[in-house]
């Protein structure tokens, strides 16, 4: 059980994840319906790697960063990794496209969006102005036959 369960001011999801980490490091913490897996022990490490890949892109806590992705193991990754920086998730149905997507991007204040390399066209082909600055495509291939890989577009503006 986590030590700060008592105490509202502590409920910090990723300071209750590294406390299981540590003390049952390979207890299966999530399971997807495919038989995909993260232990305590790999979700933390996962994260922890996940969050210094959106600081190094420059995001901070506070900011607001888009989640458009399919319910996979990549989703809790990303998530779970802006969640340690203090960045805002802001999660966007993923079948959202046209002016049903660009509402949602639009009025959410965001700079950067995170999606699955299924709906990079979609988001692309938006005219959302320059407040969408950068977008990290996640899935796909990337011509050497791996999946998962991270590529990040930077938009420019008219």
């Amino acid at each position: 059980m986590y030590s700060g369960i008592d105490n509202p001011s502590q409920w910090v999801l990723s300071t209750a994840l590294d406390e299981a980490a540590e003390a049952t490091p390979g207890r299966v913490w999530v399971m997807t319906t495919d038989g995909e897996q993260l232990t305590f022990g790999s979700a933390a490490d996962e994260t922890r790697r996940s969050a210094g890949f959106f600081a190094h892109l420059g995001i901070r806590s506070g900011d607001r960063v888009a989640i458009m992705l399919p319910n996979w193991i990549e989703f809790i990754r990303v998530w779970l990794g802006l969640n340690r920086l203090g960045a805002v998730p802001v999660f966007i149905n993923s079948e959202l496209r046209g002016a049903f997507l660009k509402h949602q991007i639009a009025h959410s204040a965001l700079e950067t969006a995170v999606v699955h390399s299924q709906s990079l066209a979609s988001i692309v082909e938006l005219d959302v102005g320059a407040s969408l600055r950068r977008i990290v495509c996640i899935g796909g291939d990337s011509g050497s036959g791996q999946t998962g890989v991270r590529r990040t577009f930077t938009m420019h503006g008219p």
